[in-house]
């Protein structure tokens, strides 16, 4: 869409009155979308500080728009003659207007029923039934392929309760998409259209939907270790309105994801330990100030090897501290003496007959250098009861310390989730 003719306003509005709305040519591209208003208006006063939380708008075929994560382009302060703004995430509401049907918005109040999830990942996790192939072969040459297409239900893959009360249903839709076309020669196309749905019991606002929205990116890629987030998200109020969600921010992550013939678990237990994750993640990440950030931006740009040291020491010190809770324990400064004993091939790949006492002085000397003193360091002194010794640092060391905790952390969080994975496994695949 560009350069379409519409109309916007702070607030929603059921009947488009050009008194009341301003009128605006709106344009989407792989960016978000752009609403340019013309003259003086009050749209041209806005600045980062001063901008409504949404812009309300309808296109020209009556589709009502709502977008979120406002920012000023570009106005032209000399004459004021045009404001721009745009948003990198934006709801439009499925289905066209009947007649004498009122415009509705999503807004930011909106009660949230259900959310639709899709991923090119899903199918690679779950399979999909709803559509097989079979091909004919003579002499080794292919002869003839058929593809079957059918329509399948939803399979519940269970239900949880979360921390306020509210239950989701966690769902899983094994579907497709068939295009047929004839531009200049046929063509036939079928593809796979699979999505989990969330239904929540109660309503929940699309600042609480969001966080769900990232936590199946993130139990999808911890199935996988594929860096790829959803492709497409539909949200569904109690009013059986369906609104598309545009989310550019992350979008705009996407990358050429390296395929990979890896999944956590055997193929029989996906769908079990599917949801195992998804509950673990939801629990962890209520109380986990942060520490949960590796698995939840797990495609973040890169940072430095010192930040990801600090990001993994603390989601496994996190993930321990809960572990030990269940136990009726509390927290344990030492906690990785025990960590290195029960992995102990993994402790020698890294650091060989080390003692892991030696070894846990080391890297808690380390994070605690971090996080008070800086990054800079050529020695570091480890403070014990015996009497203080200095190790020299070398680059090896310290990269061998942060593949450590990284493989590390995965297994300790897979381990609270109920799944034994192998840590080789997890190295040549991470």
């Amino acid at each position: 869409m560009k350069n379409e003719f519409g109309y916007i306003d702070e607030k929603t509005f059921k009947e488009c009155d050009t008194e009341k709305q301003m009128f605006s040519t709106i344009s989407i591209d792989d960016e978000g979308i752009e609403f340019k208003t013309n003259g003086i208006n009050k749209m041209s006063v806005f600045d980062s500080d001063k901008m409504p939380k949404a812009i309300y708008a309808v296109n020209s075929r009556l589709e009502a728009i709502t977008a979120l994560r406002l920012r000023p382009e570009s106005c032209n302060f000399t004459a004021i003659s045009s404001s721009v703004i745009k948003s990198d995430m934006y709801f439009i509401k499925q289905g066209t207007l009947t007649e004498g049907e009122k415009i509705k918005h999503f807004t930011t109040e909106t009660k949230i029923k259900e959310i639709y999830y899709y991923s090119d990942s899903l199918s690679k996790i779950f399979l999909n039934n709803s559509f097989v192939s079979s091909c004919k072969l003579k002499n080794n040459t292919l002869k003839s392929v058929k593809i079957y297409g059918k329509k399948c239900n939803a399979e519940k893959l269970g239900d949880y309760i979360l921390l306020d009360g509210n239950k989701v249903e966690v769902l899983l839709k094994c579907d497709f998409k068939y295009n047929h076309q004839y531009s200049g020669c046929e063509r036939v196309e079928i593809k796979d259209n699979s999505y989990l749905k969330l239904r929540f019991k109660k309503g929940i606002v699309f600042s609480e939907a969001y966080k769900f929205i990232l936590l199946l990116d993130s139990v999808v890629y911890l199935m996988t270790f594929m860096k790829r987030r959803h492709k497409n998200i539909i949200i569904k109020d109690f009013k059986k309105d369906s609104y598309l969600c545009i989310d550019k921010r992350k979008d705009s992550e996407e990358r050429k994801v390296e395929w990979r013939n890896f999944l956590i678990c055997e193929r029989k237990d996906a769908k079990k330990e599917f949801v195992n994750l998804f509950k673990n993640m939801y629990s962890l990440n209520e109380d986990a100030k942060n520490a949960m950030f590796p698995f939840l931006e797990f495609d973040s740009k890169q940072t430095s090897l010192e930040i990801k040291f600090l990001e993994y020491y603390k989601a496994l010190e996190y993930i321990e501290y809960k572990e030990n809770l269940k136990k009726g324990k509390g927290k344990n400064p030492t906690f990785l003496v025990q960590v290195l004993k029960n992995n102990h091939d993994l402790k020698q790949r890294f650091f060989g007959n080390q003692a892991e006492k030696d070894i846990e002085e080391e890297i808690r000397s380390l994070r605690n250098f971090y996080s008070h003193t800086g990054y800079y360091l050529k020695e570091l002194p480890i403070p014990t009861n015996k009497p203080k010794r200095i190790k020299v640092i070398d680059t090896k060391w310290l990269y061998d310390v942060l593949e450590y905790l990284k493989v590390q952390t995965y297994i300790e969080f897979y381990k609270i989730c109920g799944i034994n994975a192998d840590w080789d496994k997890i190295i040549n695949n991470l």
